[in-house]
């Protein structure tokens, strides 16, 4: 009468233990830098696969993401101001990105060694590298008085 009971209480003890490990999903986890170190905020993380659900996610202000996913072999990264890059997974290990930034784009004028790498003489011509401003609308195509024989 004993034996039944102990292997009863066995099984029951066993079994929330086997439903816990059927339950989990493995977790693929990184993170995603630019070419200077710094981490890379918003990055679109996704899976490359050629058949089934396609998985994504972002990056937070740290430059860290999670993909809760199974089967990952392969990643691609996706941000503003860079380059696209496609990231090998191995099991088991953090993903490092390191994506070329275009920080030109992100800047709101030219750096002091954009200028002296270029090609110009004067550096009067490197004002035109600014962004122009329109000062007033007209509807002539040159600045002041028109002449008319009109």
């Amino acid at each position: 009468m004993k034996r039944p009971l102990v292997v009863a209480a066995a099984v029951l003890l066993a079994w929330p233990a086997a439903w816990r490990a059927e339950a989990q999903v493995p977790m693929t986890v990184g993170s995603v830098r630019d070419q200077e170190g710094r981490a890379v905020e918003g990055a679109a993380i996704s899976v490359e696969r050629s058949s089934g659900p396609r998985t994504s996610t972002t990056t937070d202000s740290t430059g860290t993401f999670a993909l809760h996913v199974a089967g990952v072999t392969r990643l691609r990264v996706t941000c503003r101001y860079c380059a696209p890059v496609s990231v090998e997974v191995h099991e088991g290990q953090p993903v490092v990105a390191l994506v070329r930034r275009y920080v030109a784009l992100t800047e709101r004028a030219p750096s002091p060694s954009d200028l002296e790498n270029l090609p110009y003489a004067h550096v009067e011509s490197a004002v035109g590298l600014r962004p122009f401003t329109l000062v007033a609308q007209s509807s002539s195509p040159y600045p002041g008085t028109t002449l008319s024989d009109r």
